[in-house]
This record gives C-alpha cells, structure tokens and sequence, in this order.
C-alpha cells in the first residue's frame, strides 16, 4: 500500500498476518491497534494492505468469541433454518414501554419514563435553554418475543 489509509480506517498487517485499526502515522510507519482494542503496535507502511470487509467482521467475531471465553464461531455458520415471529411481549411480568428523548445537537438524554409527556416536557425545557438544539431523537423501550412457528 503506496498511500497512507486514514486513522479509523482498517488494514492488514501482512507481516503479522492480523488485523489492525489505524491509530496514527509517522512517516513511513504505522500505529495499528486491535479491532476491538487492546495493545496497539507498529507497521511498516509497505507491510499493510486495505483490510476487506469480511476481514474485518472476522476479526470482530474472533475477538468477540475470545473475549466471552466461547468457541470460536464462524461468521458462515447456521445455526438452523426455522420460521420465526416476533411479536410485542404479553405476559403480565413483561415491564412498561418507556420513553425517552435525546437532544441530536448535544447528546442530552430525558431520562426513562413510561409517559410520554415526561420525556416531552424534558425536551421543551431543554429548548428553552438552548434554542439551538431543536433536533431530538425518540428512544423507545418495548419488549417482543421471538416465537417458533410451527
């Protein structure tokens, strides 16, 4: 690889034969750390290569499965064909749906409540403060159930 890949962006170390996120650049080399982090490392530029997106899911999965302690798992395998159907939880335990809006502009979250209107009044509040932050996002708190269709 001639060009230097943006940081956040992954390669290939052909010389580890592993997969690393790119952190930084000083010349010719690069500082590369694990997919989902951990001890970073240095690459020669012309030992790197653009990772593929299988690559990069690949490597996820692995260090997923490694951190849980399972096995390891391949990204291909299926698990089982079946027809399933997931429908909004009805058992009398099942928890209230909840509500919560979050400010797009600042990342300012209203906080859980099962009225609506709560989290709405947060919002107006919030606008009154910074008229500028006018965008929000609806966060809602539903459980559903995944049943087999027989």
């Amino acid at each position: 690889m001639n060009t230097v890949p943006p940081t956040g962006s992954y390669v290939v170390d052909i010389a580890r034969d592993k997969v690393g996120q790119v952190m930084s650049c000083d010349r010719s080399r690069l500082r590369l750390r694990p997919v989902r982090g951990g001890l970073a490392w240095g690459s020669e530029l012309s030992n790197i290569r653009q990772a593929t997106t299988d690559e990069v899911l690949s490597a996820k999965v692995k260090a997923a499965n490694a951190e849980s302690g399972r096995e390891e798992v391949s990204v291909l395998t299926v698990i089982r064909f079946a027809d399933w159907a997931i429908t909004p939880e009805t058992a009398s335990e099942a928890p209230a749906i909840v509500h919560e809006l979050e400010c797009t502009t600042c990342g300012a979250i209203s906080g859980a409540d099962e009225d609506f209107e709560t989290a709405r009044d947060w919002a107006f509040r919030h606008v009154r403060r910074t008229p500028s932050h006018t965008g929000y996002r609806e966060i809602i708190h539903r459980f559903w159930r995944a049943t087999l269709v027989r």
